[in-house]
């Protein structure tokens, strides 16, 4: 039987075989590299301490910490040595044989533990520069013998220091993070985590409670949980962990994903956006019934706004006269609302559709341009007024919403 600690961790069992290396002097950001890369390979190693489900995790960490990363309060007790067996006079044949094979198992469990904290410190010191780890080796000895979450205590506490005003920005960054639907769960919940890993070492640690509450924001904000959000609120108290809560959403945004719900809810985007220009638009035309409506502006004969994405004719043209606003008819108010709408309605059509089609020849492959109108040609690359082939009849003042009897050629829907 192998005793644990001849063992080679770092090749055979971890994650990392090398951690990151830091150049210069640590700081928060590759101190938090370097911190996870040791939890990622102390865990990879499998015990039945700290509840079997972490592997050795336990061992780089502090207590106070294993308890908000571990759920159902499991603790990682590290195994004192047990030195040799002690054998009583009285004891019986198979008593002797019991107490050999559990004094066989402590041996191997505290070598165990000894080794993979041999194999993590010796990652650490290539990892780091010497003389950044001076101060914690023995006088006379040079040895390091202090333990991991020792190790990083003073990593952070010299090089990696946070002030409120850092943590009070930094947990404002991870607030106001806005994640496109598709993005994975586990995004947010490593911000998060990393959040918890930097206040701890700013000597103000996020409870569990704490955590789950500013998930439960983020989830909130979203807009596209709220049936699992509901679920989460219904849940008994007694098994709600941080843990169980990143279990529920990865199931949640996993189910999502598979009844197509998160496409769905980029399209209610752009509908949502929609309906409320549609909606705008048919409060100006409610205002226009009012008599006084506009009392005091000029008459445009187009489009009240220039736009790049409209051709020069639908560009404003003012009256040449000194006509008011009595001149301007309802009639008249309907029809360029009106025209807004469909031009604005097209524009979005467009961007909603596939990318433009490519037409292949013999000589050459052109990739069209359908977001312009051309009296002659219909939808294409350049305006009307822009046309250099112009047909008999061509009029520059055709656009996409009044064509003019124009060329309907490549327009869609």
């Amino acid at each position: 039987m192998s005793l644990g600690i001849d063992i080679d961790y770092k090749n055979n069992q971890f994650e990392y075989t090398e951690l990151t290396r830091i150049i210069g002097e640590p700081s928060t950001a590759t101190l938090i590299i370097l911190l996870k890369e040791v939890r990622a390979n102390a865990s990879s190693v499998h015990t039945d301490l700290g509840g079997g489900a972490d592997g050795h995790l336990g061992l780089v960490c502090t207590p106070a910490v294993y308890l908000t990363l571990v759920p159902n309060g499991a603790v990682y007790v590290r195994p004192a040595n047990p030195g040799r067996l002690q054998l009583l006079q009285t004891m019986t044949q198979y008593a002797i044989a019991q107490a050999r094979d559990e004094h066989a198992e402590a041996t191997r469990v505290f070598r165990e533990v000894l080794g993979v904290e041999r194999a993590l410190r010796q990652q650490i010191v290539t990892a780091v520069d010497p003389k950044y780890l001076r101060a914690l080796r023995t006088p006379g000895t040079n040895k390091l013998t202090h333990t991991i979450p020792e190790i990083f205590e003073h990593l952070f506490a010299t090089y990696g220091d946070v002030t409120p005003q850092d943590l009070r920005e930094l947990t404002a960054r991870v607030e106001a993070l806005v994640l496109p639907p598709q993005e994975p769960v586990d995004t947010i919940f490593g911000e998060i985590d990393d959040l918890a890993t930097i206040s701890d070492y700013a000597n103000a640690p996020l409870t569990p409670s704490q955590k789950i509450n500013m998930a439960y924001l983020y989830f909130q904000k979203c807009g596209i949980f709220k049936s699992a959000l509901t679920k989460w609120d219904e849940a008994a108290d007694a098994g709600k962990t941080w843990l169980t809560f990143k279990e529920h959403f990865r199931a949640a945004h996993k189910a999502m994903k598979r009844t197509g719900a998160l496409t769905i809810h980029e399209t209610f985007n752009r509908d949502t956006v929609a309906n409320m220009v549609q909606e705008e638009l048919h409060q100006v035309l409610v205002a226009t019934q009012d008599p006084t409506f506009g009392a005091d502006n000029a008459s445009v004969e187009q489009f009240p706004t220039p736009s790049s994405s409209m051709p020069p004719s639908a560009t404003p043209t003012f009256a040449s006269d000194t006509s008011t606003a009595s001149d301007i008819t309802l009639q008249t108010m309907q029809q360029q609302m009106a025209m807004m709408q469909q031009m604005f309605m097209h524009q979005l059509a467009l961007a909603q559709e596939p990318p433009p089609t490519t037409r292949t020849s013999n000589s050459s492959t052109r990739k069209w341009n359908q977001q312009k109108y051309c009296w002659t040609h219909g939808a294409c690359n350049h305006w009307s007024p822009e046309c250099r082939t112009k047909a008999d009849g061509h009029k520059d003042s055709a656009n996409f919403v009044n064509k003019q009897g124009g060329s309907t050629k490549n327009i869609t829907g």
